[in-house]
């Protein structure tokens, strides 16, 4: 029988990328009985664990938003441990996922300045928190890309307590000096609700005077704003699992090695950019729902339910925007999912299959040839003479 491994978890719980993310750890966890998860904050982080080690054995730490002073402590120990960018973005963990975290606000930049330039607006603005160094970040990248299109800027710092009031008289003197037309990137989707709240004070509507985008995809935030706000998914539950399976791998030589899938951001749009009708409503809900978890492989009937509509509702939204069928969307996605892991050498087919939810080989390998022409081994042995397979897949919407 295996021993029970301690995992210290460090992390705040109080915003949607947070709560997430330990989402994704937990959704791990539960799969793996002989691990205790201990869920800490992420504040004086050394001195609750020298507390908790007074009473049992802790064998790996997994932490997020601490300090670089508290990363580089943890460090010194001898514990497994996996290190995520803190509150000092500065610090360069051991992570395998940190280059992922360094590009996270560059990618979120330009998935909001790409989407924003397609709008023809006549001038671009940025709010962010000016003493947050990953909202600065992503501020500083998304300015960066206006200048080299030559676009008119506008940008606005602001402290985290101005959250915290109901009005700020610079914020509303910000919002009334920026011209007609501007596209707006607010660094998280509080920032961007409360810069709505802001203009609806002052007389301004969205997107008639402004389009803005925000960044974490929060439901409750992006539901409440009026209007809905269109904002980036970070997808943090699937970065909670991969931070996971590398403690584990860290912790137990048995865990078979593996590239960690990270995700991917997209923009969710809604009316805060675009007039939206029902079935884009629809559209964004099932694409969701199938990106969330591609390889689950949903079925149409299994989409509608989880979307509280017909099937036929369902198949008309997307025939009344030329798009391909949910179902072979839902394809699609399984088998792009299944060639990343297929990349990776040290899965088994025996391992892939299960984690695509196939009940056999014989069925894991029939859908993969029916997909893309050869059987699973063929198409490995393809992807490793030819990576540009995977990037070139087409997904199709």
């Amino acid at each position: 029988m295996k021993e029970t491994l301690n995992i210290c978890l460090f992390t705040n719980t109080s915003n949607n990328f947070s709560l997430k993310f330990v989402k994704g750890v937990l959704s791990e966890y539960q799969k793996n009985s002989h691990y205790n998860i201990w869920l800490l904050p992420p504040h004086n982080p050394e001195e609750q664990l020298k507390s908790l080690q007074q009473k049992i054995t802790i064998h790996g730490i997994i932490a997020r938003g601490i300090s670089k002073e508290s990363s580089e402590f943890f460090n010194t120990l001898d514990i497994p441990q996996v290190i995520l960018r803190g509150i000092d973005s500065t610090y360069q963990s051991n992570s395998s996922l940190q280059a992922y975290q360094n590009n996270l606000d560059k990618t979120c930049a330009e998935i909001a300045f790409n989407a924003l330039n397609k709008l023809n607006l006549k001038s671009f603005a940025c709010v962010y928190h000016r003493d947050v160094l990953w909202s600065k970040s992503r501020a500083d990248h998304f300015l960066n890309l206006a200048k080299e299109q030559n676009k008119k800027l506008h940008a606005l710092s602001i402290p985290p307590q101005s959250l915290e009031t109901n009005f700020n008289s610079n914020w509303a003197k910000w919002l009334k000096a920026i011209p007609p037309k501007t596209g707006i990137f607010a660094t998280n989707d509080e920032i961007a609700t409360k810069t709505i709240q802001m203009a609806r004070i002052n007389g301004l509507t969205t997107p008639r005077d402004f389009s803005i985008i925000g960044v974490d995809n929060d439901e409750i935030l992006t539901q409440l704003s009026s209007p809905q706000l269109s904002s980036i998914e970070l997808f943090s539950d699937q970065l909670g699992k991969s931070v996971f399976n590398e403690l584990r791998m860290l912790l137990d030589e048995s865990v078979s090695r593996q590239e960690l899938l990270t995700p991917s951001p997209r923009l969710i749009i809604r009316a805060s950019t675009h007039t939206i009708d029902a079935s884009q409503k629809m559209i964004e809900r099932v694409f969701n729902l199938i990106e969330s978890n591609p390889l689950q492989g949903s079925s149409i009937e299994e989409l509608a339910e989880k979307c509280g509509v017909s099937k036929r509702t369902i198949e008309r939204a997307f025939r009344s925007h030329k798009l391909e069928s949910p179902a072979k969307l839902s394809r699609n996605y399984r088998t792009h999912a299944i060639l990343q892991l297929l990349s990776k050498e040290s899965l088994s087919l025996d391992a892939i299959s299960q984690e695509a939810n196939f009940s056999n080989l014989t069925a894991f390998s029939n859908f993969l040839k029916r997909q893309t022409g050869l059987p699973p081994l063929r198409m490995r042995k393809k992807l490793k003479e030819d990576p540009s397979v995977l990037e070139n897949f087409k997904i199709g919407l």
